[in-house]
């Protein structure tokens, strides 16, 4: 299953993340310093967390 990006807008701050359906737990990804959302598009693949959702967030001023 893939996952769509996706945007919003926090107190004037737009946030790009990725969303890829499924079920609960839902699985809410961080990246570290000088990274982005993507670091974790591979995992987004593995059939260990195929059915859970997944959400890789861009932290403001890294990424989109």
């Amino acid at each position: 299953m893939s996952a769509t990006t996706m945007t919003m807008t926090l107190d004037g701050v737009q946030i790009s993340y990725l969303d890829r359906p499924g079920e609960d737990p839902v699985i809410i990804c961080l990246h570290g310093n000088s990274l982005n959302k993507e670091e974790f598009a591979d995992l987004i693949t593995q059939e260990a967390v195929s059915a859970n959702r997944i959400i890789a967030l861009d932290l403001p001023g890294h990424g989109e």
